[in-house]
């Protein structure tokens, strides 16, 4: 990706913790209601990086119910 935007500020992270604890805003889009779980719920995931004042913004198309469990779990981590 680096390679190809010489020009743009890019940094690669190796996981979704990584990434959320860097950003104060992470979207995500994943192809797949298991795939977003995975990736949401993971010991290296989205929620792991949480903390006071992050955002996640979930792009995939979940049940109402799964996004309210995901905002309840971001919201008890002060996101």
């Amino acid at each position: 990706l680096k390679e190809r935007f010489p020009d743009k500020y890019i940094e690669v992270k190796g996981s979704a913790r990584e990434v959320v604890e860097t950003c104060g805003i992470t979207f995500s889009i994943l192809s797949t209601p298991e795939a977003s779980q995975a990736v949401f719920e993971g010991e290296d995931g989205t929620l792991a990086g949480v903390s006071d004042g992050k955002f996640i913004i979930d792009c995939a198309t979940l049940a109402e119910s799964d996004m309210k469990r995901m905002e309840g779990q971001v919201n008890e981590k002060g996101g």
